[in-house]
């Protein structure tokens, strides 16, 4: 695998269009496949094939979320051929002023040409809870 700054930028565009409510770009790079599927912090989200996905994309932007703007810390791409992955500590400022710290992780695959994520997981971090670095380790 390589690093790819296509993928990197891609996934930052598409946090970007989550934050602040961009529905047709984020429903244009979810896989369109029966098996995709989207994980967030709770037992009970997790989302399985597009329409669901978009869906839930859709309730979330409903909530003031689509009003967000975003800081991304430390995103980092990988590709090989068809597939690739990111992930990326980022944070959400809300309208409201609060911050909201998350994580974020995706595996894409070319389909028809486009990157398009079949697999990521979202979720916040807890208060006192530290988030490694995304910097190589030499262990």
């Amino acid at each position: 695998m390589k690093e790819s700054a296509e993928l990197k930028d891609l996934a930052i565009r598409y946090l970007k269009a989550r934050a602040t409510g961009d529905l047709a770009f984020v429903a244009g790079h979810v896989s369109q496949t029966d098996g995709a599927v989207f994980i967030g912090a709770g037992r009970d989200e997790w989302w399985t094939g597009h329409d669901a996905i978009v869906e839930k994309v859709r309730a979330n932007m409903s909530r003031d979320i689509g009003k967000a703007s975003l800081v991304v810390e430390e995103p980092v791409a990988y590709s090989e051929g068809t597939i690739g992955w990111t992930t990326d500590r980022f944070r959400l400022m809300l309208p409201d002023g609060r911050e909201m710290p998350l994580v974020f992780s995706a595996v894409w695959r070319r389909e028809h040409g486009q990157w398009r994520i079949v697999l990521s997981h979202l979720s916040s971090v807890l208060p006192g809870q530290n988030v490694p670095s995304n910097a190589h380790s030499s262990e």
